[in-house]
């Protein structure tokens, strides 16, 4: 199924190139525009493996597989556009025929993830989708493993069970297991053993490498408010992960390279407003145009993060201040144009530089003064777990009214809340809808001053 889907995928993204031309630029293909579409197919080869598009278990989850969908297309379309500009900037293809088959692509592979959605679905029901699994059990929770997955059904079925407490002989064991796997396609054996039984696992793994099945040892439940993320096995040890870095492997990577991408082409395209909000700044008071403050980045570490300068030079607070007061609605210190910077959030666009330094992220939570760190940090528990992500010119709790002064300690919480939530679930396509929603939110945003 997955290289069918593969195929298909790949065919939707041809045809809607064609489509775009068709109503863009009726005539064929540029020369440009033909090089362009190699470069999108060939990375869509690699791109949607990367974004896991062809996992059964993801495609029977649509809320979570199809906005991977989307951002494995998009991410894929914009390193192409990279790879053009650096290649052939003067073949790199028109704005209109990208952004229309941007969308019509999207919407192809959209279509056709939920067509392959449904039919998980239909597999599923009719008990040919999910693994077929044999339970080696004793003591009271193996028949309880049992019973959970029977009630399952979906995505895993009961198809034999041994149990140990009844077959003492290993002989006899390692024969009731042939009998169950030869007679019957099994994808899974689990171990659902008692304490007292846990000695026995080499042995049963010795009778079950001669198969072509996963074996997989069920532990007896933990209390119900630890997460189990995981295990991994340091040395002899077996360690059940109960917190996970946020973002590791190639999810570090990935966010990193789309927010220099993204942040070095923004700046590209946004590089003549900049300059005129620097005139603008220079012309409006007197002093630098940027201020720079120190603030804690991930993992705690201080770095300087830059802004346009929105306050008179004299009353801006020291970069390292022990004290730092939050600016407030009509706050004298701040300059006619810095106003109207910080009610557009103009004044964060140099950030961007620190993204591509890679001091900062496009989303993350919001750094805040050292200060204000420390003085949080006593009274709100889990503050400092923000950073372990990379501060962000925007982030979730900003798009979600958190934004302006600070009135009290549950504004702050609220603030918290939202960060760490967003650190806890992130997405490439979370990171997406959080930057399309602060071009809609920030421009009307009355906390903004």
């Amino acid at each position: 199924m997955a290289l069918t889907l593969r195929a298909t995928d790949l065919a939707v993204v041809a045809v809607a190139a064609w489509l775009a031309e068709a109503l863009i630029g009726p005539g064929g293909l540029a020369r440009g525009e033909t090089m362009f579409v190699g470069i999108v197919l060939l990375l869509s080869l690699s791109a949607f493996s990367v974004f896991r598009l062809y996992d059964s278990e993801r495609l029977a989850h649509p809320f979570d597989h199809l906005p991977r969908t989307w951002a494995a297309w998009v991410a894929t379309m914009a390193v192409a556009v990279l790879i053009m500009f650096v290649l052939r900037p003067e073949e790199l293809p028109g704005r209109a025929w990208l952004l229309t088959w941007l969308v019509l692509g999207g919407a192809g592979l959209t279509l056709v993830h939920v067509a392959a959605r449904a039919w998980v679905r239909h597999l599923q029901l009719a008990g040919d989708f999910g693994w077929n699994v044999v339970v080696i059990g004793s003591g009271s929770w193996g028949p309880k493993v049992r019973r959970r997955l029977d009630a399952d059904r979906l995505e895993a079925r009961v198809v034999g069970y041994v149990d140990l407490d009844q077959v003492a002989n290993p002989e006899d064991v390692v024969l009731e297991l042939r009998r169950h796997l030869t007679g019957k396609a099994v994808d899974q054996v689990a171990l659902a053993l008692a304490a007292k039984d846990g000695v026995r696992v080499p042995n049963l793994l010795a009778g079950l490498r001669d198969f072509p099945i996963e074996v997989g040892l069920v532990p007896e439940p933990t209390p119900n408010d630890l997460p189990l993320l995981g295990a991994r096995r340091p040395g002899d040890l077996t360690t059940i992960t109960c917190l996970e870095k946020p973002f590791d492997g190639w999810s570090w990577h990935l966010k990193s390279a789309f927010d220099r991408i993204a942040a070095a082409v923004m700046l590209l395209y946004l590089a003549p407003l900049m300059a005129l909000v620097a005139v603008a700044v220079k012309l409006d008071s007197k002093g630098p145009v940027f201020y720079c403050q120190k603030r804690l980045g991930f993992n705690q570490q201080p770095i300087d993060v830059l802004k346009f300068r929105s306050m008179y030079v004299e009353q801006c607070d020291a970069p390292t201040a022990p004290t730092v007061q939050h600016a407030t609605r009509n706050d004298p210190r701040i300059t006619p144009v810095g106003a109207f910077l910080r009610k557009t959030s103009l004044d964060e666009l140099p950030q961007l530089l620190n993204v591509l330094r890679g001091d900062m992220s496009l989303v993350g939570p919001r750094p805040h003064a050292i200060a204000h760190d420390e003085y949080y940090a006593a009274f709100i528990d889990g503050y400092l777990g923000r950073h372990r992500a990379k501060p962000g010119i925007t982030g979730w709790a900003q798009i979600n009214g958190c934004r302006g002064e600070i009135h009290s300690l549950e504004d702050m919480q609220r603030r918290i809340e939202l960060d760490l939530h967003y650190i806890d679930h992130w997405s490439l396509w979370f990171d997406v809808r959080i930057l399309l929603r602060t071009v809609l939110v920030f421009w009307k945003d009355e906390r903004a001053y």
